[in-house]
């Protein structure tokens, strides 16, 4: 078992179909090159779930703990959301590593997002789970439906930093996230995938049944190299998901208020830590 076999157990969703187009080892090679980049790092996420009106569990979980792992090896790590998101991060981080971006049109998102990199500067910008911009300009959620109305165009930042060497990169599970313009075209010929995918693509590309697993195998790759504790207990990571849910966070694929991520349940999630940190 590698650490991508891992990740991409129970694909529901299909994703587990680009595999043969990225690196054999793209969790450790991506973390490998988040070590060797610079100590400053912006992290992205919130996916808006329509007919809840609510942020979903998946992508702020795996978030804080790659945040919680980074700041363990001396990153300074900031988060970034919009109005959907950012609460969910309010009580675990100190407000200045929060940033809220505006729901707002292309020509201020490019303003906003140019200010953000020139006030933090960035080595790194990662996105994980979050809705980007299609070839149409929508931002299209798993069922079709377009979300742009409560969805900030977080693609501005990584947009300037494909072009102004930042390092990106991209953690997704469905075709319609920030970092799966890598493989659009791919995506778009895939059974069960969007065809209409996110266009906006990352240097580096992280694909797993759900983002948070992603993370996991993303932190379980910084804690091999650097021979750290990086991955949250299972503890951790039960109390961490019961929290944003009694927070408003809700099961994007059911979609429901419940304790789970992408219809699977706590044990479920419990199990991908448990068999990480048991990899030889």
């Amino acid at each position: 078992m590698s650490i991508e076999d891992i990740i991409l157990q129970n694909d529901n969703r299909g994703v587990s179909q680009l595999r043969k187009h990225l690196p054999e080892n793209f969790c450790m090679e991506t973390a490998q090159k988040l070590l060797n980049n610079g100590s400053k790092v912006i992290i992205g996420t919130g996916f808006y779930i329509y007919s809840l009106d609510a942020p979903e569990t998946d992508g702020p979980v795996g978030v804080a703990f790659l945040a919680k792992a980074l700041q363990t090896l001396g990153f300074d790590v900031s988060i970034v959301s919009d109005k959907y998101g950012c609460f969910l991060f309010e009580e675990l981080f100190d407000t200045n590593q929060i940033i809220n971006f505006p729901i707002t049109n292309k020509e201020d998102s490019d303003i906003f997002a140019t200010q953000v990199i020139v006030d933090r500067k960035p080595d790194t910008l990662i996105s994980v789970e979050r809705c980007g911009l299609t070839e149409d300009g929508s931002f299209l959620n798993m069922r079709g439906v377009d979300v742009g109305e409560y969805t900030a165009r977080l693609d501005s930042l990584y947009e300037y930093g494909n072009t102004n060497n930042i390092y990106t990169i991209g953690v997704g599970d469905g075709g319609n996230e920030i970092g799966m313009g890598k493989l659009a075209k791919e995506v778009a010929g895939y059974d069960k995938l969007p065809d209409k995918p996110c266009i906006t693509p990352t240097d580096d590309l992280i694909i797993a049944s759900v983002s948070n697993w992603g993370c996991y195998g993303l932190i379980y790759a910084l804690a091999k190299i650097t021979n750290k504790d990086l991955l949250p207990t299972e503890e951790e990571n039960s109390n961490l998901i019961i929290r944003m849910v009694d927070q408003g966070a809700v099961d994007g694929l059911i979609p429901k208020k419940q304790y789970s991520v992408d219809g699977f349940s706590i044990e479920e999630n419990n199990r991908i830590l448990s068999e990480l940190r048991n990899l030889e």
